[in-house]
């Protein structure tokens, strides 16, 4: 890798840790900026898990004197995501380059339909904590894709605890940081024990996307609910013109 590489790994990850605390699509960025680095489609996977696990420990670490969060909720989400997330993950490495890129393919014209579809968020004042079979299974298949690909997964949750638990769109993107580092954990150590993790440029990665994390978690904090929304707006646009081949 020269310097250009490194450049690019971390400015991507730079971009991709300010939009994934608050909406999601930054793998979008990344995946393709590790596979330009030389990587094969599988290690990028697993490479990129390196970030956006660091990512979400220190969105977290800024979102912990949150008092209005039900911490017990998040991580039970949480939890439900971890069996789908192994599973996700042996079945992403059981995959043949071009297989993984067919899919990959295929994902991507579902984010291009989502995104091109209005999602509207709760107010919160209808807000559900109830875990019913419907809820549960819909964490398990959410980890299965999360474990798989990750690319376009903080959309899906926030779509999920939107639609499902009516909550407000402060308090999703707190709970979906929480579900996405919990199960990004056994996801990583599936991909690094098989080893499809390329270390080096996983951290130059991650030194964008923890910078680019912390930075957003801060700013959210102190703008509320009106900066969420213009960071979606903003990342949505990005990663539309990306899927397109724009950007």
């Amino acid at each position: 890798m020269d310097n250009t590489q490194y450049l690019l790994l971390f400015i991507s990850g730079l971009i991709a840790g300010i939009i994934n605390v608050v909406s999601g699509g930054g793998s979008s960025l990344t995946l393709p900026a590790l596979k330009f680095s030389g990587l094969d489609a599988a290690t990028s996977n697993g490479t990129n898990r390196i970030g956006v696990l660091l990512q979400t420990l220190s969105a977290l670490y800024i979102f912990r004197n949150r008092k209005d969060i039900d911490w017990g909720l998040s991580l039970k989400l949480a939890a439900l995501t971890v069996p789908g997330a192994i599973l996700g993950a042996f079945f992403s490495l059981k995959l043949g380059d071009k297989e993984f890129q067919y899919i990959l393919g295929a994902i991507i014209v579902s984010i291009i339909v989502m995104l091109l579809t209005p999602v509207k968020t709760s107010d919160g004042s209808r807000r559900i904590t109830e875990l019913n079979p419907f809820r549960v299974i819909l964490m398990l298949l959410l980890g299965i894709y999360g474990g798989f690909i990750q690319v376009g997964i903080g959309f899906l949750i926030m779509l999920f605890l939107s639609k499902s638990m009516k909550m407000d769109l402060v308090e999703i993107n707190i709970h979906k940081v929480m579900i996405v580092f919990v199960y990004t954990i056994p996801a990583s150590i599936v991909f690094y024990i098989n080893g499809f993790i390329d270390i080096w440029p996983g951290l130059i990665l991650s030194a964008g996307t923890v910078i680019g994390a912390w930075f957003s978690a801060r700013i959210s904090l102190k703008k509320g609910e009106r900066f969420v929304r213009g960071i979606l707006l903003v990342s949505l646009v990005l990663v539309s013109l990306k899927l397109f081949g724009i950007l």
